[in-house]
């Protein structure tokens, strides 16, 4: 047998070999983490929306673990579906779309932190930006309320502060950080659908070059 023809032989079974490994090598669920949501409500209108608010110094380690991770991460964060956290419900995608209704959906899918005051936890993903919409608005009102003359006493006057600061809204806002947890198939960037696509492709070249050198004279 000669050369190429040998070469040519370890080149198909070698193909063989490839395309078959994705048959031995399944691609797992993964626990999903997503802060970006944003919300910017209180406790109760999250929690009359369904969502589950429990505390950060409640959760457990790897909750924490989880939750900073996902904030350092810009938002998303995935592991193993053995690596996840108990405190979170990670719902699949059938457990949702039997949900009664939006509430439920949201305490399969969702866990609301409630984050210590002057923490040094990565900064929440809330749209804390709001802010400065909120306290424009409020100076909004200050205005037309001297236009109209309904101000019947100045903040000089009262001596004392009229609402919060844009820090503290701030404040109030990032409270309550809301994050999206979920069961679900990786996604094609996966490293396991990446390795899977690349036998697959590795098996087709090393099929075509094996059968081409065992076609040559």
């Amino acid at each position: 047998m000669s050369r190429h023809a040998t070469f040519a032989n370890l080149l198909v079974v070698l193909s063989l070999a490839l395309l078959i490994t994705p048959a031995f090598v399944p691609v797992e669920p993964v626990k999903y983490h997503n802060t970006h949501p944003g919300n910017g409500g209180n406790a109760t209108a999250l929690e009359r929306e369904g969502y589950q608010i429990i505390a950060y110094e409640n959760l457990s380690d790897r909750g924490q673990e989880l939750y900073v991770k996902t904030l350092e991460n810009g938002g998303r964060y995935t592991v193993p579906a053995s690596e996840g956290a108990p405190d979170f419900p990670y719902a699949t995608g059938e457990e949702l779309s039997e949900a009664s209704d939006h509430q439920e959906r949201n305490s399969l899918s969702y866990i609301v932190i409630e984050r210590p005051a002057n923490s040094t936890l990565p900064p929440a993903d809330e749209p804390t930006h709001i802010a400065e919409h909120l306290e424009r608005e409020r100076e909004q009102r200050r205005e037309a309320g001297r236009d109209s003359g309904s101000d019947s006493q100045s903040d000089s006057e009262s001596g004392t502060d009229d609402g919060p600061t844009v820090e503290e809204y701030r404040q109030q806002i990032a409270k309550y950080d809301v994050m999206q947890v979920r069961t679900q198939e990786p996604g094609a960037t996966h490293p396991a659908r990446l390795s899977r696509f690349g036998a697959v492709v590795g098996g087709v070249i090393a099929l075509g070059v094996g059968g081409y050198l065992r076609s040559k004279p």
